[in-house]
């Protein structure tokens, strides 16, 4: 494939998630081409110079990804710190915690709040008696003798970020900075980002979230004029068994969600330029509509016979072979 060469280079080069993800992304979409029977041509020449992405027959597509809000990573890794140090608090001894994990905490203030903990664990367990640890800003944190009832739960600090802000500016700069591109599609690869299990748009339905997508990035499409149009994608959810496929072909855009192997299950929903360039729309809805099969299609070509239950099969023991030398 023209440009693999290329991607496999930079991916060797950086291999933080973000470029990960992108290479990842670009590999994918053109492996979903070829199995469509269309050329592919990775890293392919832009108009004004320099390498794109993707080129899948008629379609250029730029990837940009998007993932979860730093601060909420942030938050998130501290919370697991903290559980995890509570966790060996309660070794050898009868008590559980309850209330709040403290603000975000780094250094000095972080290892003094684990001292605090302690003791309150260690004048817990020989009182019998619930113990708070209070934090500087007043979250409470109460670790009580015996054995935690049902329910009992330990929250944090809330973090507020608006994820549409974020990836209405992110698409927006990569529409600014493909303009000298030619014609091109932004595919926007979300990495727990918008589609993140506890924000509220992860809970919509298939076409609840294509309307609303539509209604925050359409409006791009008629700033930019060289966008033929933005696709949004996850694979983030995994479900056993996997959902029946689902589409959502709404008035500005359309929603796709399929199961793929093997308990992954992708949503994409396409929002492209009104009338103009209808078969290269065409062309990208019949890549989300046989994504499932691609993997299949794949090993096929690399001589492998059943698909992707084949790899499941139980196998005999690899034969072992003596070498010759030791090294």
């Amino acid at each position: 494939m023209p440009g693999l060469f290329s991607v496999r280079r930079d991916a060797r080069r950086d291999v933080t998630l973000s470029r990960f993800l992108h290479t990842q992304t670009q590999v994918r979409l053109a492996l979903m081409g070829a199995a469509r029977g269309l050329p592919v041509e990775l890293e392919p020449a832009k108009a004004s110079g320099g390498p794109g992405d993707v080129r899948i027959g008629p379609v250029f597509i730029e990837v940009v990804t998007f993932a979860e809000d730093q601060r909420l990573q942030d938050q998130e890794k501290f919370h697991e710190r903290c559980r995890i140090h509570l966790l060996t608090l309660d070794r050898n001894r009868d008590i559980y915690w309850e209330g709040d994990y403290p603000e975000l905490l780094n250094g000095h203030d972080f290892e003094t709040w684990k001292k605090r903990t302690e003791e309150a664990a260690q004048r817990c367990a020989a009182s019998d008696a619930a113990v708070d640890v209070l934090s500087n800003t007043g979250r409470r944190l109460t670790v009580h003798p015996g054995t935690a009832p049902q329910g009992t739960t330990l929250t944090g600090e809330t973090v507020e970020s608006d994820q549409g802000r974020r990836l209405l500016d992110k698409v927006q700069g990569k529409c600014a900075k493909t303009q000298a591109a030619g014609t091109a599609w932004i595919w926007v690869e979300d990495h727990s980002g918008l589609f993140h299990f506890p924000t509220p748009f992860a809970d919509m339905s298939l076409p609840a979230k294509t309307d609303a997508l539509a209604d925050l990035l359409g409006p791009l499409l008629g700033e930019y004029v060289h966008v033929a149009g933005i696709i949004v994608s996850n694979a983030a959810r995994r479900r056993l068994p996997l959902p029946p496929d689902e589409d959502a072909l709404r008035p500005a855009a359309q929603g796709f969600r399929r199961g793929l192997p093997l308990d992954r299950v992708r949503e994409t929903i396409v929002i492209p330029r009104r009338i103009i360039l209808p078969e290269q729309t065409s062309l990208i809805a019949r890549m989300c509509d046989a994504e499932a099969a691609v993997l299949d299609w794949v090993l096929g070509k690399l001589g492998i016979p059943g698909g992707v239950t084949s790899l499941l099969a139980d196998s005999p023991p690899p034969h072992r072979v003596t070498p010759l030398w030791t090294p």
